[in-house]
Parts: C-alpha cells; sequence; structure tokens
C-alpha cells in the first residue's frame, strides 16, 4: 500500500478509534480493492472469514449504484457523531447469513460484468463430487432446475466443463460461506 494510503488508514482509525482490523486485498495486476473490517475491540478476530467474503460480496451488491457514481465523482465521508463504540456483539452466523441475503454477485478482475445468482452459486457448491439429481434433492428443487443453472453460469462464464466451473467456484468464492 502507497504511503499516501497507509495515512489516511492511520488517519481514520485515529477518528474513529479503531485499535484492530483485518484487510483483504484483491491485485488484479492494474489495480487493487483494499476491504477493511475495523474495530476498537479485538473480538473482530473472532468473526469467522467465510463471513466476511461474505460481507464483501454483500457489500458490493448492496453498494453497487454507489460504487458506480463513486468511479464518476469524489465521495465526501462525513465524520461521525458518535465514535466511542464500546461493545462488541457475538455475530450469529445464521443471522448474517440471513440478512445479507445476495441476488447477484458482483466479481473482480476479469470476471466483471458477469453476476452469478444466489441459485447458480448455490449449485456451484454442490458440483463437486456430486450428480445434478443430488444437488437437486439438497436444495429441494428439480433436477432439470439444477440443469438450467449450471447451464447458465456456464453461458455466463464461458465455460464448456463442469471442471472450469469448480476451479471458478474454488478461485472466485469458495472462500465466503454461503450456508444458512
Amino acid at each position: 500500500m502507497p504511503d499516501t494510503g497507509r495515512n489516511l488508514k492511520r488517519e481514520i482509525e485515529k477518528i474513529f478509534l479503531l485499535t484492530d482490523g483485518i484487510d483483504y486485498v484483491h491485485n488484479s495486476g492494474t489495480y487493487m480493492k483494499i476491504y477493511t473490517f475495523a474495530s476498537n475491540s479485538a473480538n473482530i478476530y473472532k468473526i469467522k472469514k467465510q463471513l466476511l467474503y461474505r460481507f464483501i460480496f454483500y457489500f458490493k451488491e448492496q453498494a453497487r449504484e454507489l460504487i458506480d457514481d463513486a468511479n464518476h465523482s469524489k465521495i465526501f465521508i462525513p465524520q461521525l457523531v458518535d465514535t466511542n463504540i464500546t461493545t462488541f456483539k457475538e455475530i450469529n452466523t445464521n443471522n448474517f447469513i440471513d440478512s445479507t441475503n445476495i441476488k447477484k454477485f458482483y466479481l473482480n478482475g476479469g470476471y466483471q460484468g458477469i453476476y452469478p445468482t444466489s441459485r447458480e452459486v448455490e449449485c456451484l457448491k454442490y458440483l463437486v463430487g456430486r450428480s445434478f439429481k443430488e444437488i437437486a434433492e439438497i436444495l429441494n428443487i428439480s433436477k432439470r432446475t439444477v440443469e438450467r443453472h449450471i447451464e447458465n453460469i456456464k453461458r455466463k462464464l464461458n465455460v464448456n466443463k463442469q471442471s472450469q466451473l469448480i476451479s471458478f467456484y474454488m478461485a472466485e468464492l469458495s472462500r465466503a460461506d454461503f450456508t444458512a
């Protein structure tokens, strides 16, 4: 991270009284996306990494319009009135997953502009070592629906083989927890 980025991060930490945090960096070669989860409590390290990855996808979906606007204009961040947050509640995994419902996954790098749906991602998750019939039983949908979801994502990604889909899932989506 360049010195200006480090200085800005330190300044934000000071303003918001943040003492602990986790950074995730996506380096595409031509640009970097940095996702920071910060707190004034060491309890932040107790959160499952999968939930943080899931939140990145949720954030990108929910903030899509803001992100697009930010690419065209500057965003000014106002100082918060109450920065003295002293308690940290344990995150209930199931409640978190339920409240971060993701309809479309906004991907990085060479996959920008490709938006797998949540159902397509669910089917991909179970694709390793399972038949379409088994996936259908797990998700309580028809075998034909599973086939359609797999075909749709193959088309979106311009791939022909299931092994390519599995590689894509492992590289791009497997770090996030998609189970409720």
